[in-house]
Order: C-alpha cells, then sequence, then structure tokens
C-alpha cells in the first residue's frame, strides 16, 4: 500500500501521525525542549544546586545535558536518544539525535541559559570562620618547617579536605585547623595519622545552645611522629634511616646491618630515636664499583674518595647509591631505602 506525508504529499515507506519523518521533525513534534534553563551555583566554590542539594562533582555542561535529558519530550516512537550541548555566552546550544523507525532524526535548539550566583551553606560558613570541629596537629620530635610545609600542601591542595576548612592557625609548636563539619575532621585526622604516622586524642568543648539544643565542639589532638621517609636518625646511638612510617608504626633501617626495626610509635622511647641535625652529617652521591665476599667498594663521585664498607643491602656494580658520612665514619644508603 502506498503511502503519502499529508504535510509535503511525498510518497515514503512509513507515516506517522499521517507525516513523513522530516515534516513531524519540522513541526516540532519529535523533541520538545524547554525554552530556557535555570541553574544556581555558588560563587565562591562554583557547586551547583542540585534539588535541595549543593554538588560539587558536576560541570554546568554536564548538569545542563541532565535537565535537558530529564525535562524534554519525546515522540513516543523515538528510540536510541542522544543529547549533545554546549554553552555559549548565555545560550545552551543542544543537539538531539534519535531513530524514527529506519529514519535517524535531529535537530538543533537554542535555549537561554540563566545562571544565578549565591553563596553554598558550606563556604557560608568558611566565610563566617565557623568550625564544628579543631584539628590540632603537633608533633613528637621537633616541628620542622619542611615538615610544616609538607602538610600544609597536603591538606590546602586536597580537593576533598579543602573545601570543609575555615581557618589554618600555624603555631611555633604546630597547625590548628578549623572543620565546618565533625565527620570530615575525624577523616582528615586519619588521613594526617596514616601518611605520616601518629596517634589520636579527642575531647569535647562546650559551645552553647543554638535552637535550644546543646552544641559541643570536636578538638581532635593529632599527634604524628615528625618524622619523614630518609630521614637520618641514631636509633640506640646506631645511623639510620626512616624507611617508612604510617599509621602507629615506623620503620627505621639500621645502616650498620641493613636490618629493619620496627616500633610501635605511642609507645616509643625518645631516648631510643634521635633525629640528627643536618649540618652534623654529610649525605654524599657514590657509585658500587666492586663487590667483594660481604663487602661493596663505593666510590665518591664528587671527591673520587674510595670507601669500602659492609654489605648491607642488595646492590650491583654500577649501582648508584648514597655516602653517609657521620662521626668520622662511611656508612652505605642504598636508594632503595631513600
Amino acid at each position: 500500500m502506498r503511502k503519502f506525508c499529508v504535510r509535503c504529499g511525498a510518497e515514503v515507506p512509513e507515516v506517522i501521525d499521517g507525516l513523513c519523518p522530516n515534516c513531524l521533525l519540522h513541526e516540532g513534534k519529535v523533541f520538545t525542549l524547554p525554552k530556557e534553563i535555570k541553574i544556581t551555583t555558588c560563587s565562591l566554590c562554583g557547586s551547583i544546586k542540585v534539588g535541595n542539594k549543593w554538588v560539587s562533582d558536576i560541570s554546568i555542561e554536564d548538569y545542563v545535558r541532565k535537565i535537558i535529558a530529564s525535562s524534554m519530550v519525546v515522540h513516543r516512537d523515538v528510540r536510541n536518544v542522544s543529547v549533545e550541548a554546549g554553552i555559549e555566552g548565555g545560550t545552551v546550544v543542544a543537539r538531539v539525535r534519535g531513530s524514527l523507525g529506519r529514519t535517524t532524526v535531529e535537530s538543533d535548539f537554542i535555549i537561554k541559559l540563566s545562571v544565578g550566583k549565591v553563596l553554598c551553606p558550606q563556604c557560608i560558613k568558611i566565610k563566617g570562620n565557623y568550625f564544628e570541629a579543631l584539628v590540632q596537629i603537633r608533633s613528637i620530635f621537633e616541628f620542622r618547617d619542611i615538615f610544616k610545609d609538607h602538610i600544609l600542601n597536603n591538606i590546602l591542595n586536597s580537593n576533598l579536605f579543602s573545601r570543609y576548612i575555615s581557618g589554618v592557625e600555624l603555631l611555633r609548636e604546630g597547625i590548628d585547623v578549623k572543620v565546618i563539619n565533625q565527620g570530615m575532621a575525624r577523616k582528615l585526622s586519619s588521613s594526617l595519622v596514616s601518611t605520616y604516622g601518629g596517634y589520636t586524642t579527642s575531647s569535647w568543648m562546650d559551645a552553647g545552645f543554638s535552637s535550644g539544643r546543646k552544641r559541643s565542639k570536636l578538638t581532635i589532638s593529632t599527634r604524628l611522629l615528625g618524622l619523614m621517609p630518609c630521614d637520618i636518625v641514631l636509633f640506640k646511638g646506631s645511623p639510620a634511616i626512616v624507611h617508612s612510617l604510617g599509621g602507629e608504626v615506623v620503620k627505621f633501617k639500621l645502616l650498620t646491618s641493613g636490618e629493619l626495626v620496627k616500633l610501635h610509635i605511642p609507645r616509643m622511647s625518645l631516648d631510643e630515636v634521635k633525629l640528627l641535625n643536618r649540618n652534623s652529617y654529610e649525605l654524599l652521591n657514590a657509585k658500587v664499583v666492586n663487590l667483594v665476599n660481604d663487602k661493596v667498594v663505593v666510590k665518591d663521585l664528587g671527591r673520587g674518595l674510595v670507601f669500602e664498607l659492609p654489605l648491607t643491602d642488595k646492590v650491583g656494580v654500577g649501582s648508584k647509591v648514597k655516602l653517609l658520612i657521620y662521626g668520622g665514619n662511611a656508612y652505605m644508603i642504598s636508594t632503595r631505602s631513600e
């Protein structure tokens, strides 16, 4: 049976609602999109208000595509619908495709985009210096500048934690971090201990009443070890290098024997471990030139001096190593220990 489009009169293989696919598309009966899209973003952090929530892990473009996909009206016979959308100034340029029977149909739309900017509740708290928890970061060993800077970079450059911090105070004895969410403060403290080694204790402070309810602020004392991998220490009087640390455990590698010593940080005695001042030793670039039984022959690449030392690590001829010169003695540090 012959089929004709009632609008254009063309004979076509299939007619839908009396129209060919092109005429159905031309009359706007295939895709209907909103003429305007309104969204609200935070002017400080850029998060987007989605319903009653503020979402930070979605772009405006992706959110606009979601709005179009959820709000557009599609003809009942269209299948395999896809949406492409980009933002140009104050408009959204969208292209919608689909399959109408055996024909692929697509249509372009220009949609007005209205973007309202306000402060999200989280940024209002941050600007108002509000906090629900105080993370007090201290160290067992001296709180060195290099250690402080490493922690600050870790915290402030973190996509997870930086958005919840309303204030940072640098003290001689450590760092105080104000966090607007108690759960996030616990995660921050746990992350620091996992990375740098240490332990935590918690306490509560009365913060008055709000809406008739008693409020308390959490203080988390985060006691970090204060050492970093490759720090040179004396362990019971013998030179050692910090091999690894994290959680409540630190491991030292004895440079006299290559033995690994594991200590539990909360129970560690400061009489056992002493951090060596950088001015008290030399650390030189060197190379292994020979292996003789249980000895290694190491050449200082700067001055050409040669040392025969105990073989305390797996190295081969030509391996690059470090030479520690301390107390008139030389010790080999394999680059695998750094």
